[in-house]
């Protein structure tokens, strides 16, 4: 039997052109990890931004714009 990558990555925040929602929580990276519940010596964390980042990139109207998001990416071990 061959061995598959079983994985997956979260991303989350607003888009660069919509101002955030104070009423909206998006979860850290943490936060998603704790949610999944994975079944420990299953799965391994492959990327995890420790908190939200903004970085700088267009709007949709090709003006300046931030974006905060945050990314979280696991991967199950032994890949089957």
């Amino acid at each position: 039997m061959t061995a598959v990558d079983v994985s997956a990555t979260v991303l989350a925040g607003f888009p660069s052109w919509r101002e955030p929602d104070p009423e909206i929580h998006f979860p850290t990276p943490q936060e998603v990890l704790d949610d999944l519940a994975l079944p420990a010596g299953q799965w391994k964390v492959k990327r995890k931004r420790a908190d939200f980042e903004t970085r700088q990139l267009p709007s949709a109207d090709g003006g300046p714009a931030t974006r905060t998001d945050n990314v979280l990416s696991v991967g199950r071990v032994g890949g089957g």
